[in-house]
């Protein structure tokens, strides 16, 4: 090998045979809110949610985290290409893996869908050093912030078999979707739930 500098051009060493091992570290995973969430806020006047990932790497030292919302506008369009088209509602660099979404920052609207994403930057000085997987950035995470979610009403289910049970209820204006979750009840109270 021989070294140059990046930005001269200038040879800085004569020719070395080394042995050595460059590593890439993979981007944080995402925690909460899931993927895919309905966050129901209890108390629309101290509106406060938390984003928390993990990273997966304990062998980069001095790593900033920059997350990024955004509000995505097309519940029907791809969620990917709008977060990386649209203008980030909230940006932030901090040092750990916790972000406590308050009054301090903009607020969010009942309804509306959102996606988050968070850069790992291994710091050297200012420098950001590239010791990241896909420039540092992980996957994108949707969800949808629905204010105060009323629970349905006039829930009447009626069996058809013994494997198939029709449910209705009192549809909400406010909402578009609903999740239906049931389990098999057993003696022994052992079930799984499924949606």
């Amino acid at each position: 090998f021989e070294v140059y500098d990046f930005f001269t051009g200038n040879k800085l060493s004569g020719r070395i045979s080394q042995l050595f091992w460059l590593m890439l570290s993979d981007p944080p995973l995402l925690n909460m809110p899931r993927n895919k969430e309905n966050i129901i806020d209890a108390n629309p006047n101290n509106t406060q949610i938390v984003f928390q990932w993990t990273p997966r790497s304990t062998q980069v030292t001095n790593t900033e985290y920059e997350f990024t919302l955004s509000e995505l506008w097309d519940d029907t369009g791809d969620p990917y290409q709008q977060f990386l088209a649209a203008i980030p509602k909230y940006q932030t660099t901090l040092s750990n893996t916790t972000l406590l979404y308050g009054l301090s920052a903009p607020p969010l609207l009942a309804g509306r869908t959102y996606a988050w994403q968070v850069k790992a930057k291994a710091k050297a000085g200012f420098e950001d050093i590239g010791l990241y997987r896909q420039n540092g950035y992980s996957e994108i995470f949707v969800f949808k912030y629905a204010g105060q979610c009323a629970a349905v009403s006039n829930v009447v289910a009626e069996v058809k078999s013994y494997d198939r049970i029709n449910i209705n209820w009192q549809q909400n204006i406010d909402q578009r979707s609903y999740k239906v979750t049931y389990r098999k009840y057993t003696p022994a109270n052992k079930w799984k739930w499924f949606e």
